[in-house]
């Protein structure tokens, strides 16, 4: 139904988003190592 619709799409935004958030922070981290070895 309809709402069951909206609430996948919900969902999907916010994995997205998240997985968005944990390739930041993953690439900040990778940044930073990066720097204290050099």
């Amino acid at each position: 139904s309809h709402s069951n619709n909206k609430r996948v799409s919900l969902v999907y935004t916010c994995h997205r988003d998240g997985s968005q958030l944990l390739d930041k922070i993953g690439y900040n981290l990778l940044n930073l190592l990066h720097n204290q070895a050099n």
